[in-house]
């Protein structure tokens, strides 16, 4: 309605990993474990337009490294070849990583979306989205034809705070992804029902 708004969200520097900070791997996860990782950290997963921010506003962008498809992108041995590969290009790029720094592009990310509950899908589905090559050119486009079971080396997952900021006042984003007219400042898709995925 002519009105400009500030929204103001804190998300994480990286996608989740297990271990420390200089012993650690990536994981992926099923959209069920990430929402229950969500749900207990009072966070929400990303939307498109979410990402397309954080690649963005990202201190570091790191180039895609696609394995070629296999039977094995699903297993932990190409999900630790995959986490080495990022490793030596954050060396080669002598990064220096810092708990408020982004960094971006090496992951594509699990996201919430309309898409999660249509009423085309005849099963629950995982909804991938990003893998930025620059701003403008993603390798994956948001993407619904995984089954909700299924998680690869090339997924990962980002956490953005609920509590966020909105003209100088918090708020939490669920009330803003129902929105129909302040979503569209988060959302390529206007506003999101159910901003969330079925916990198995």
């Amino acid at each position: 309605n002519d009105k400009s708004h500030e929204l103001e969200i804190a998300v994480a520097g990286d996608y989740m990993a297990i271990g420390s900070d200089q012993d650690y791997i990536y994981i992926p996860m099923t959209p069920g474990t990430a929402q229950i990782l969500a749900d207990t950290l009072h966070c929400i997963l990303p939307t498109k337009k979410i990402v397309d921010i954080i690649y963005g506003e990202a201190n570091h962008t790191l180039t895609p490294q696609p394995i070629p498809p296999s039977d094995s992108m699903t297993t932990v041995p190409v999900f630790h070849q995959h986490t080495d590969s990022i490793k030596q290009q954050i060396l080669r790029k002598n990064l220096i990583r810092s708990p408020v720094d982004l960094v971006a592009g090496h992951k594509k990310d699990i996201i919430i979306s309309n898409k999660i509950h249509s009423s085309e899908n005849t099963s629950n589905r995982v909804v991938i989205y990003g893998w930025h090559r620059d701003q403008d050119s993603p390798i994956q486009p948001v993407f619904s034809g995984h089954g909700e079971t299924y998680a690869d080396y090339s997924h990962g997952v980002r956490l953005i705070s609920k509590s966020a900021v909105l003209d100088g006042e918090p708020i939490d984003l669920d009330p803003i992804l129902l929105d129909p007219l302040l979503s569209g400042i988060i959302s390529d898709e206007g506003r999101i029902g159910k901003p969330y995925y079925p916990k198995k």
